[in-house]
C-alpha cells in the first residue's frame, strides 16, 4: 500500500457511442444499484463500466461499492469495511472537508446531478493504483458520453480495506482536491494545470491535514523512501511513476516551506497553467524569485539540506531535516594524469546530481550542451574545511565551457554539478 500512487486524473476526448449509465436527479437511497462508467486502465479487470451498490449514505457522501465485489465479500469483511467507511466519513466531514474547502474552495455545488453530496465509488483497482478522478464526470453526457454526471471520485477497495485508520482520510481528501481543482481551475477560469503541480497539491494534503504528523509509516516517509531509491523524475514528462509522485510531493513541501500555501491556492485560481501560474502567484505575494530559481535552490536542498549554507537550501519541515539524496560519484585516482568522459541525458525540469572527488592537482571540467538547450548548471566547490562555494552557469553564457578547480584533492576536495533543463 505504501507504494500506491493516489490521485490519478483522467481527461477525455469526446467519443461517439452508446453505453449504459444512470444518474438520476434527487437523492439516492441505501441499497440502490447504479451503473457507472469506470476507467479500464485502472480497473483490476479492465472494465469500462460496472454496477455498484450504495452501502452507506452520509450528509456529504454516497459510498457505492462494486456489486460483484461486495456480493462475494464475507459478512466479517463487510462489517469491517463498513466500520472503515464510518470512520472515514466522520473524520472527513467534520475536519478534512472544511479545511479543504476553506483553503482551496469547493467542488461544483450542487453539480450536474443537483446533489451536494459527493459520490465515492469503491472498486478493485490495479496494483499501485489507489484512486483516481475523472474530469469527464463533471461534463454533461452531451459533451462526454462516458460522463457519470456527478461530483465523483474512485477509490481502491484494497486501499479502503488495508489502510491504517490514521491514513485513511488522506486518500479521500487527495481525490476530492482533484474535484475542487476541476471546478476552481477547469470550470471557473477555463484552464488546465500541469500534472506535476496538480498532483503536488494533492500530495501535500497528507502534511497539510496532519496525516504526516507522526512520521513513522506516514505518506511522507513513503515518498521520501521512494525518492531515495530512485530520484529519476521529470516534471514536464510525467510518467505516473512512484518517483514522479515523490518528486511532486517533495518539491511542493519545499514551495510551501518557503512561500506558504498561498502559492498553491493562488496558482490554482490562476488562468495560467503550471509553472506560469506559480510565477504569477509568487509575484502576487511579493516574492522576487521565479520558478527557475526555486527549482535550482530545491535541487541544492535535496543535495545538502543545510540551513547553515543558506535558508533557501534547506527544508523547514522537521520531518525532512535529515533528508538528503546521494549523488552519482566519480572518483579520480590520486596519482598521475587522469581523464574522464561522461554523458548525461536530461529531461525538462529533472534532477541530476554528480560528484567528483579524489585526484591530485588542478581539475579542469569541460562541459558541452547541444546548441539551443536552455540549461542551467549550479556547481559547488567544497574545500577541505567543508566550506561550500556555489556558482551557476547557464545557456546565456554559451553552451560549452570549462570549470577550473585548483589544488583539487587537497585544498578543494569535491566538486558537485547539478545540471537541469
Amino acid at each position: 500500500l505504501g507504494r500506491k500512487n493516489f490521485g490519478k486524473i483522467l481527461f477525455f476526448p469526446l467519443f461517439l457511442g452508446i453505453f449504459f449509465a444512470a444518474s438520476s436527479v434527487g437523492a439516492d437511497t441505501l441499497g440502490q444499484q447504479t451503473n457507472f462508467f469506470v476507467e479500464p486502465n485502472y480497473d483490476a479487470f479492465g472494465r469500462g463500466q460496472l454496477t455498484a451498490t450504495l452501502i452507506s449514505l452520509t450528509p456529504k457522501i454516497y459510498f457505492y461499492v462494486d456489486s460483484a465485489w461486495w456480493d462475494s465479500a464475507s459478512p466479517s469483511i463487510k462489517t469491517d469495511f463498513n466500520r472503515q467507511l464510518f470512520y472515514l466519513a466522520t473524520y472527513f466531514e467534520s475536519r478534512d472537508y472544511p479545511l479543504l474547502t476553506g483553503t482551496f474552495g469547493s467542488e461544483a455545488l450542487p453539480g450536474l446531478d443537483q446533489d451536494s453530496r459527493l459520490t465515492v465509488l469503491i472498486h478493485p483497482l490495479k496494483e499501485k493504483v489507489g484512486g483516481y478522478a475523472r474530469f469527464g464526470d463533471s461534463l454533461p453526457r452531451s459533451q462526454n458520453p462516458f460522463s457519470n454526471q456527478r461530483e465523483m471520485v474512485y477509490l481502491s477497495s484494497q486501499a479502503i480495506w488495508e489502510a491504517p485508520a490514521q491514513q485513511l482520510g488522506y486518500y479521500l481528501a487527495h481525490e476530492v482536491l482533484h474535484l475542487i481543482s476541476f471546478h476552481q481551475k477547469g470550470t471557473a477560469v477555463n484552464a488546465y494545470d500541469e500534472l506535476w503541480l496538480t498532483e503536488g497539491r494533492s500530495e501535500y494534503l497528507a502534511t497539510f491535514l496532519g496525516y504526516d504528523s507522526v512520521y513513522a509509516g506516514s505518506h511522507l516517509e513513503q515518498r521520501v523512501n521512494a525518492f531515495r531509491q530512485n530520484p529519476n523524475f521529470s516534471l514536464l514528462n510525467w510518467r505516473d511513476s512512484s518517483s514522479d509522485y515523490a518528486a511532486a510531493n517533495l518539491l511542493t513541501q519545499y514551495l510551501v516551506d518557503h512561500y506558504t500555501i498561498k502559492i498553491l491556492v493562488d496558482s490554482l485560481r490562476s488562468p495560467l497553467a503550471g509553472i506560469a501560474s506559480l510565477n504569477e502567484a509568487l509575484k502576487k505575494n511579493g516574492y522576487q524569485e521565479n520558478f527557475e530559481e526555486i527549482f535550482q535552490n530545491w535541487l541544492l536542498t535535496l543535495l545538502f539540506n543545510d540551513c547553515g549554507l543558506a535558508e533557501k537550501y534547506c527544508y523547514k519541515n522537521p520531518h525532512l531535516a535529515n533528508f538528503k539524496i546521494f549523488p552519482y560519484t566519480y572518483y579520480l585516482p590520486e596519482f598521475g594524469f587522469s581523464s574522464l568522459t561522461a554523458a548525461n541525458n536530461l529531461s525538462s525540469y529533472s534532477g541530476s546530481w554528480l560528484k567528483i572527488s579524489g585526484g591530485r592537482g588542478n581539475l579542469k571540467v569541460n562541459y558541452r550542451f547541444p546548441a539551443g538547450t536552455p540549461f542551467i548548471m549550479p556547481y559547488v566547490v567544497v574545500d577541505q574545511d567543508g566550506n561550500k562555494t556555489i556558482k551557476v552557469l547557464d545557456y546565456r553564457s554559451g553552451f560549452s565551457g570549462d570549470i577550473n578547480v585548483p589544488d583539487f584533492g587537497k585544498t578543494n576536495v569535491a566538486l558537485y554539478l547539478l545540471p537541469f533543463i
